[in-house]
């Protein structure tokens, strides 16, 4: 029996502890940018603020969600957060 170097531990605990949402994120994202580039920005934004609440830190997310609220006409209307208990998206 082989004994397990600990690079490849290491290799695999770090793979292990990502983030399990990543993937749901980016897909999020992919989608939000194909609605807006079709012209529906409501759902545009729908889609970005899915990917804001799970990854609060993406400022890509956050970037995207403002540019299609100010296409939908919606900047605003969620009290100050895409994020909040308060939002339309919710």
């Amino acid at each position: 029996m082989r004994a397990v170097r600990p690079v490849v531990l290491v290799a695999v605990v770090l793979t292990a502890t990502a983030p399990l949402h990543a993937g749901a994120v980016d897909a999020l994202l992919l989608s939000g940018v194909s609605a807006y580039r079709a012209g529906a920005p409501l759902h545009a934004l729908a889609y970005f603020a899915g990917a804001a609440r799970r990854d609060p830190r993406s400022a890509i997310a956050a970037l995207w969600a403002g540019v299609a609220a100010v296409a939908a006409g919606r900047m605003g209307a969620s009290g100050g957060s895409l994020c909040s208990p308060a939002s339309p998206l919710r």
